[in-house]
């Protein structure tokens, strides 16, 4: 039996609670990730907000980002209003410009593809919309207790 001797074990409370492994390690331990968990694309909750409000998926990324239509295009190499003109809702722009943009905002190409997460019926938009309008009325009067 072979024991490791690079592996750090963290106890907390008399407890193994941690392993830290060698990096090098942990990559050959993670190699067998299934391909589906691999493929899984997330997106952060402002951006989905920001897509509620309207904005197509590279305005909201763009807004999550906090970055203008000028400071986006100039990382394209493209004009504010080309830039505009691709953050239409109903603009479908080439993979190639899809694979540009998603270097330039710092995501993976996929969570720039359409999809039907949020194309649901009107009223399940309406639901949504309210549910963000309802947290953000929480949101409003906690703030205003601890100011007070």
């Amino acid at each position: 039996m072979t024991t490791l001797t690079d592996v750090q074990i963290i106890h907390h409370s008399g407890k193994p609670a941690f392993a830290v492994v060698p990096y090098d390690m942990w990559l050959s331990m993670t190699k067998g990730t299934s391909s589906e968990e691999k493929e899984q694309v997330y997106f952060p909750h402002e951006v989905i907000g920001f897509q509620l409000k309207g904005d197509s998926l590279i305005a909201a990324w763009r807004k999550f980002r906090k970055l203008t239509q000028l400071d986006l295009a100039d990382k394209l190499g493209i004009s504010q209003s080309a830039m505009a003109q691709m953050e239409k809702t109903d603009s479908r722009p080439q993979e190639k410009t899809l694979d540009k943009l998603a270097q330039a905002l710092g995501i993976h190409i996929d969570q720039l593809r359409e999809t039907d997460h949020l194309t649901a019926s009107p009223k399940n938009a309406k639901r949504l919309n309210d549910a963000i309008a309802e947290i953000d009325d929480c949101k409003t009067q906690q703030h205003g207790l601890i100011d007070e």
